[in-house]
């Protein structure tokens, strides 16, 4: 209420790329260019785990609704599905061209969506691990959110542009200009 400093969090080597709170807000999350996310309980000042995997920054992850998987995106390329709970990595997933600025899954469908810098969307199965389809992009794309049933994707970036993606199809279905600098952001 009065912008009383809490608590300082260090630990991170690197600039810090991304910060949530678990849906409950018992944990916050954060992530690094040292490429670890660290996950931080409600008191003190020391990591309860660290999850350490991606070669280079960590500057996208998201949980799914239930807190117990994690999606990150890295500056290796690569998506990683995480089991938050257990603080295990379940599955690497390659195909990006460079960053991977957006991770989301998909509301409860099983599958998961990512964008990077090489301008590339993939859509991915993450039961059998595996890409669904890639859409390939003359942009590099910097966020993405997903719809709360998982038909509709929302992905911008460099172009200035919002997009809109049926999941279904794997096709934009609209696009909505009108920002005059990247858009770095998506809720």
């Amino acid at each position: 209420d009065d912008g009383t400093l809490l608590r300082e969090l260090k630990g991170h080597r690197g600039y810090v790329l991304a910060v949530t709170y678990t849906h409950h807000g018992a944990r916050l999350l954060s992530s690094a260019g040292d490429g670890v996310i660290r996950i931080w309980g409600a008191d003190g000042d020391q990591p309860e785990a660290t999850l350490e995997g991606h070669r280079g920054g960590v500057p996208a992850f998201t949980l799914s609704e239930d807190d117990t998987l994690m999606l990150s995106g890295g500056r290796d390329g690569t998506v990683r599905l995480w089991n938050v709970a257990e603080r295990t990595l379940l599955t690497t997933l390659p195909g990006h061209r460079g960053w991977v600025r957006g991770v989301a899954f998909a509301g409860e469908t099983g599958r998961a969506v990512s964008v990077g810098e090489g301008g590339r969307m993939l859509t991915w199965d993450l039961a059998s691990q595996t890409m669904r389809a890639a859409v390939d992009s003359d942009s590099a794309w910097y966020a993405l959110a997903c719809s709360a049933d998982g038909t509709t994707a929302f992905a911008a970036g460099a172009d200035q542009t919002l997009s809109i993606w049926d999941l279904g199809k794997g096709m934009s279905v609209a696009s909505r200009p009108g920002h005059e600098r990247p858009i770095h952001g998506i809720a």
